[in-house]
């Protein structure tokens, strides 16, 4: 494959402590940018939110892009969570890990299915997070 598929969420003025979250829980690098700082907070009408929300965030993983993140401008309409699911899997080596981030995640969300034996085998669970994001867990072995 030539191009990285990334995810990206929209967010409503939460785009830093969503993103701020995910790293804590993932161990992630964040980078971020505001309107203000990308020089686009005049052309979204140079209020207040605009310049201190977030353009773009970005958080990776020793430099591989794991999700991207932005605030968008109140025009747009904006169905949180409705426009990205975000897939976690891994075999038995990555157990621990997996549901140590599903327990994290767990924490003001609203679970959809618990994380458990499926009937292909697997553990498998999916919940919708405090911020919107609905993320589906895939544990193998």
């Amino acid at each position: 494959m030539i191009a990285d598929v990334t995810p990206y969420r929209h967010f409503r003025g939460q785009a830093k402590e969503a993103l701020e979250f995910y790293r804590d829980v993932f161990g992630l690098d964040l980078t971020l940018m505001t309107y203000g700082e990308s020089g686009f907070a005049d052309q979204a009408g140079g209020s207040e939110w605009s310049s201190e929300w977030i353009i773009h965030g970005e958080l990776r993983d020793a430099g591989r892009k794991v999700l991207f993140g932005a605030d968008v401008l109140p025009e747009r309409e904006l169905v949180a969570g409705d426009d990205t699911v975000v897939a976690l899997t891994g075999g038995a080596d990555a157990r621990a890990e997996i549901e140590g981030q599903w327990e994290a995640l767990s924490q003001g969300a609203e679970i959809h299915m618990p994380l458990e034996t499926a009937p292909w085998g697997a553990s498998f669970g999916q919940l919708r997070d405090r911020f919107g994001t609905l993320w589906m867990f895939n544990i193998e072995g």
